[in-house]
């Protein structure tokens, strides 16, 4: 009733209060539970009363009955005669505990797998820089060496080409042929991979 007393109650709560319907009617939430837990009933049952409306709040209570811990939904409606006079207010729980461990879990879940994937990309993103590094490291070195290549066989060609000039045997100059046209397709194949050095 609007002072607090009850006035009747289902099977369930006389569970939560280990108590009969009999013992709990007339009686208050002080007289079964904690001071600080009956000025929590009491608060929601008055707010509903001056919102006029529904009010759902949770509350964790500890069965009397197997002293069995659950979390509770509970909805507190203001009930009215039909000439309006306030009757008090009905209060309906529901056991939401598996509910909310549920939900616990799944956000531990979903930390863990931000968490996870947080990693992983901080491990693809160094493996991506060791592997540009490489890459760079590996286009400097066949850019150099395409140099240090390049300039003993331009010495060779050239040789070749000045040593033609002074009038050699045919044999000799058949092999100086073979000389320049190797050196020649080696400078192509240089030149290429210093290309593609360039390139990347």
């Amino acid at each position: 009733d609007p002072d607090g007393v009850y006035l009747a109650c289902n099977p369930a709560f006389e569970y939560f209060f280990g108590a009969r319907e009999v013992e709990i009617i007339g009686k208050t939430d002080y007289d079964f539970v904690s001071r600080e837990l009956a000025d929590f009933f009491r608060a929601n049952d008055q707010e509903a009363i001056a919102a006029n409306a529904p009010r759902k709040n949770e509350e964790w209570v500890t069965y009397a009955r197997d002293g069995r811990r659950v979390l509770l939904e509970t909805v507190k409606v203001p009930m009215y005669t039909d000439n309006g006079r306030l009757l008090g207010v009905l209060g309906v729980s529901r056991d939401i505990t598996e509910r909310r461990r549920t939900q616990e879990e799944l956000e531990r879940h979903r930390y863990h797998l931000e968490e996870l994937i947080e990693n992983r990309t901080h491990e693809l993103e160094i493996a991506r820089d060791e592997a540009q590094a490489a890459n760079r490291a590996k286009s400097a070195f066949l850019a150099n060496m395409s140099h240090e290549i390049r300039t003993p066989l331009n010495a060779i060609t050239g040789m070749a080409h000045m040593m033609r000039r002074y009038g050699l045997p045919s044999e000799q100059l058949e092999r100086l042929d073979k000389i320049d046209r190797a050196g020649q397709h080696l400078l192509g194949v240089i030149n290429n991979v210093l290309d593609l050095s360039k390139i990347e």
